[in-house]
């Protein structure tokens, strides 16, 4: 489409070939041509300012009319905006970094991340059907209270049903601390303490469900 702009990590600049859309363009000569995907060098023909939304507004992108796509560089919104992008396979989220606040919301098409059309500062995909343990996972495991105040971000969420988030219960259970025991080791291996965890949903990149700690009680 003619407004889409893919979410590129590769890219090291914002980049737009409809120079009309540009606010405060200029036209500066020394700026030096920028290399496109397949290896060729093309010229900049303008610098300026896009607002692709309420909180997203992108500075010193590049106007290059002999490209095909508008970029949206990542490297950029991390480092000059403090912006945190977070990719799942089918959509990434696009977060203020000190407040987590949601910024925009990528879908993927066809092998590539495309930014969804923003109003008002409100991603059009957002809908009323979104449940809040979904963007409870999206937002960092933040509490359903403290969701239900990001601005523009519509939720339906029944508030007497207690939120059910397996990896928060794991993280803030308690436990009553261990008894005082008289084991006094005197050497390395005289003790050992094992505990084993699992199994796990997610197994681990050499295919374990279980986690086994050990730990020498004299070392």
């Amino acid at each position: 489409m003619e407004d889409d702009w893919v979410i590129d990590t590769g890219a090291t600049n914002h980049i737009t070939y409809n120079i009309d859309s540009l606010s405060d363009a200029i036209n500066w000569p020394d700026i030096p041509p920028v290399q496109i995907p397949n290896g060729e060098t093309t010229a900049v023909h303008a610098l300026g300012l896009i607002a692709l939304g309420k909180r997203l507004t992108l500075e010193r992108v590049l106007g290059v009319p002999d490209f095909c796509f508008n970029l949206l560089s990542v490297s950029k919104l991390t480092r000059d905006l403090y912006y945190s992008l977070t990719f799942w396979s089918k959509f990434c989220v696009i977060q203020d970094l000190p407040s987590r606040m949601l910024i925009g919301v990528g879908r993927e098409r066809n092998g590539l991340y495309y930014l969804e059309p923003m109003k008002g500062g409100q991603a059009l995909s957002t809908s009323n059907s979104v449940k809040a343990n979904l963007w409870h996972r999206r937002l960092g495991h933040l509490l359903v209270n403290h969701i239900s105040l990001v601005p523009n971000l519509s939720i339906s969420f029944d508030c007497k049903k207690t939120l059910f988030c397996d990896a928060c219960y794991k993280a803030k259970q308690t436990r009553l601390s261990f008894p005082i025991h008289l084991n006094k080791t005197m050497h390395a291996f005289e003790l050992v303490h094992c505990d084993i965890w699992g199994p796990y949903k997610t197994k681990s990149f050499s295919g374990a469900h279980y986690f086994l700690t050990i730990v020498d009680d004299y070392s």
